[in-house]
């Protein structure tokens, strides 16, 4: 199944659409009290749960450039409209086309208004 933490800068109503939409296993960090870790600790515990994190943060997009996390996997909002209709709208049309249960380990994916890049660590 694939797995996701929600950085604290996306809603709830965001992970309910991923579960109801796609069947994924979401979780969201504010619902699990932790909103308030920094970015190096959340990334942390994505690894650890094996989950890819998704978030509007571009620190994700630089942990993950470093290269300090190799397991570490994040989807990177970069769109106008940033209300959770604009996300779930964003999302739907990213996963909709992606293979059922595709991997995020190790891959960093931008979303943006005209575009998605995937750009795998080495």
């Amino acid at each position: 199944m694939t797995r996701f933490l929600l950085n604290a800068n996306l809603g709830f109503r965001a992970a309910a659409f991923l579960r109801d939409r796609f069947g994924f296993d979401v979780v969201n960090v504010v619902a699990r009290g932790l909103g308030h870790l920094p970015d190096d600790e959340i990334a942390v515990l994505a690894v650890r749960e094996n989950r890819a994190i998704i978030t509007f943060d571009l620190d994700f997009g630089e942990l993950f450039h470093r290269g300090e996390y190799p397991a570490l996997g994040v989807i990177l909002l970069r769109i106008g409209d940033q209300s959770t209709d604009g996300v779930n709208a964003a999302l739907g049309a990213f996963f909709v086309h992606q293979e059922p249960g595709m991997s995020r380990t190790g891959t960093l994916v931008i979303i943006d208004d005209n575009r998605v890049r995937i750009i795998r660590a080495p």
